[in-house]
C-alpha cells in the first residue's frame, strides 16, 4: 500500500517556493505606506482630542484627590489638615499634621512642667497664673525679675526637629512694653533719671533738630531694628526661634539667628494686654515660598518680609515678590538638627507676659499637585479641616468653592490687580483706538464665535463633602 504524500502528483515542496516566497511591487508598498500613513495620522489627530478631552477630567480628578486625602488624614488621624490652592503656580497640595509636643502649663510639679506624651520642662523663675484656659506661665515679671533668666527648658528630643516641617503654636499675653512696670523692670527709669542728673535739658535749637529728623524719617529703618529689644517665644538655638519684638512684630526664622537677618511682620502685628493666638507653619516639601512658611495671629494671615540688608540701608522686602532662588535662601529645605534644648521664653530674651498652650505639630504626608491640562481660578486659598473632617468653622463662614477651566490662556489674576486704577491717557471717557488694534478688532469679528470650554465648580460644603459640577460655556472676550 502505497502512502500518499499530500502533494499534488508531479509537484515537490520546492516547486510551490517561488509561490511562497513572491514579494510586493514597488507600487503595492507605496500604496500600503500611504494607507498605513493615513491610518496613523487619523490615530493621532483622535487620540490627541482625546487625550485634551480626558485630560481636563483626569486633572479633576488629581484636585479632588488631594481634598480627600487630607479629609481621609484629618478622619484618620484626628488632627486638623489643610489644602493649600495656588492658582499662579497652578498647583494644590495637601498637608497633614501631628502634635509631637504640648504643654497646658496646668501645674508645676517641684520645678518641672509635664507636658503631652510625658515630656518634661524644667521651670525658671516662671510662675503660674490665670492662663487662656485654666492656667499660664508668667514669664519675665514680678518677685524682681529684670526680664532676664526666665523660660522653661525642654530638652532635646529629635520629634523636635520633624523632617516634613513644622508648626509652632502658642496663646500670648504680652505686657506693654512702653508702660513705667517694663522701664523699670528693664532700669530704663533709672537711667534716664541718672542722665538727666548729669546732662542739661535739650534747648529749643535741638528739640527742632530732632523734630525735623523724625518728619524726614531719618532714624533708618536698621538703626531702628538693631536697638530693638525682643522676647523669645520658642527657641531652639541653631535650629529656629519665634519671637515677639518690643514694636509688637514677630520675628522667626530657620537657622543660627547671629549669622543673617531673620523674617518678620509689620509692626504692631501682635496686640499687648490681652491674649494672641500665633501659629507658624513651616513646610519643607514645599518650593513655592509663600506658602514654605506662613505666619497667622488670631487666624488672620500675615504678610511675611526679609529684612534685606543687603544694601547700605536696610528695608523690609515682601518674600512673596522675591526671586524663588532668593527667598529660598532664606527657607531651607529641612530643618537644622542640634544638640541644643528647646526652650519657652529664653534665658537671654525672656518673653515679657504669659504663655499658654505651646504645641509643636509635625507636618506629615504631604500631596502636591502641578496641574498641566487645566488652570485654577481665581486667587490662592486655603481649605482647613479640623479632627472630625469638616471645615474648621472659625477658618470657614460657608462653603469652599474651587474652579477649574480648560481655557489654556487663562491668568490667574494678581491681588494688586483690584487696586489699580486705570485712567485714560486723552483725558476724556475713552482712549482712541489705535489702527493695529482696530485690526485686531475686526479680526475678532471675522473669527466667528469664541470657542468653547470646559469649567468645573468643586464644592466643599461644612461637613468636608464634595460635590463637582462642570459646565461649558463660550469664554468671554474682554473689553
Amino acid at each position: 500500500m502505497k502512502i500518499s504524500s499530500g502533494f499534488v502528483p508531479g509537484y515537490s515542496l520546492l516547486d510551490t517556493g517561488y509561490r511562497l516566497q513572491a514579494g510586493f511591487t514597488l507600487f503595492e508598498l507605496l500604496v500600503v505606506i500611504s494607507i498605513v500613513s493615513l491610518l496613523l495620522g487619523l490615530g493621532v489627530t483622535v487620540l490627541s482630542r482625546l487625550s485634551c478631552e480626558w485630560g481636563f477630567e483626569a486633572n479633576i480628578l488629581r484636585t479632588q484627590a488631594v481634598i480627600r486625602a487630607a479629609r481621609n488624614f484629618s478622619l484618620t488621624n484626628e488632627a486638623s489638615s489643610e489644602v493649600h490652592v495656588i492658582p499662579r503656580e497652578n498647583t494644590i497640595f495637601g498637608l497633614g499634621q501631628k502634635t509631637v509636643a504640648q504643654w497646658h502649663f496646668e501645674e508645676i510639679i517641684g520645678d518641672e512642667v509635664v507636658g503631652a506624651f510625658g515630656m518634661r520642662g524644667k521651670v525658671t523663675n516662671a510662675y503660674l497664673v490665670q492662663g487662656k484656659t485654666g492656667n499660664g506661665l508668667e514669664f519675665g515679671t514680678g518677685q524682681g525679675l529684670d526680664v532676664r533668666d526666665s523660660y522653661v527648658d525642654c530638652g532635646n528630643l529629635p520629634a523636635f526637629t520633624p523632617p516634613g516641617g513644622l508648626v509652632l503654636e502658642a496663646w500670648i499675653f504680652p505686657g506693654d512694653f512702653r508702660g513705667d512696670v517694663y522701664k523699670e523692670l528693664m532700669g530704663k527709669l533709672q537711667k534716664d533719671d541718672d542722665d538727666d542728673d548729669e546732662e542739661s535739658a535739650p534747648d529749643e535749637e535741638e528739640l527742632e533738630e530732632q523734630a525735623r529728623r523724625r518728619a524726614l524719617n531719618e532714624i533708618t529703618f536698621k538703626q531702628k531694628y538693631d536697638k530693638e529689644e525682643r522676647f523669645a517665644i520658642v527657641f531652639k538655638e541653631g535650629s529656629y526661634f519665634l519671637k515677639l519684638t518690643e514694636n509688637y512684630a514677630l520675628e522667626f526664622g530657620f537657622a543660627e539667628p547671629k549669622s543673617y537677618y531673620p523674617l518678620r511682620t509689620l509692626d504692631n502685628v501682635v496686640t499687648p494686654n490681652m491674649w494672641n493666638h500665633i501659629v507658624l507653619h513651616y513646610s519643607a516639601s514645599i518650593d513655592y515660598p509663600p506658602d514654605k512658611a506662613r505666619l497667622y495671629v488670631n487666624n488672620v494671615p500675615l504678610t511675611i518680609f526679609f529684612v534685606d540688608a543687603r544694601h547700605s540701608l536696610a528695608r523690609l522686602e515682601p518674600i512673596a515678590s522675591m526671586p524663588p532662588e532668593d527667598a529660598r535662601g532664606m527657607l531651607p529645605e529641612h530643618l537644622v538638627e542640634t544638640d541644643m534644648s528647646l526652650f519657652i521664653s529664653d534665658s537671654e530674651e525672656s518673653f515679657y507676659g504669659i504663655i499658654d498652650d505651646v504645641r509643636i505639630g509635625a507636618i506629615v504626608d504631604p500631596e502636591v499637585e502641578k496641574l498641566d491640562s487645566a488652570s485654577l481660578m481665581g486667587y490662592p486659598q486655603t481649605i482647613y479641616f479640623d479632627s472630625q473632617g469638616r471645615l474648621d468653622p472659625e477658618r470657614h463662614e460657608g462653603d469652599v468653592v474651587i474652579r477649574l477651566t480648560e481655557n489654556p490662556d487663562y491668568e490667574a489674576p494678581e491681588p494688586e490687580e483690584e487696586e489699580i486704577e486705570y485712567v485714560s491717557r486723552s483725558g476724556g471717557a475713552s482712549a482712541p483706538i489705535s489702527s493695529e488694534e482696530a485690526l485686531k478688532e475686526i479680526e475678532k469679528k471675522q473669527s466667528g464665535p469664541p470657542e468653547k470650554y470646559k469649567h468645573a465648580i468643586i464644592t466643599i460644603n461644612r461637613y468636608g463633602k464634595m460635590k463637582l459640577r462642570q459646565v461649558e460655556e463660550e469664554e468671554k472676550e474682554e473689553e
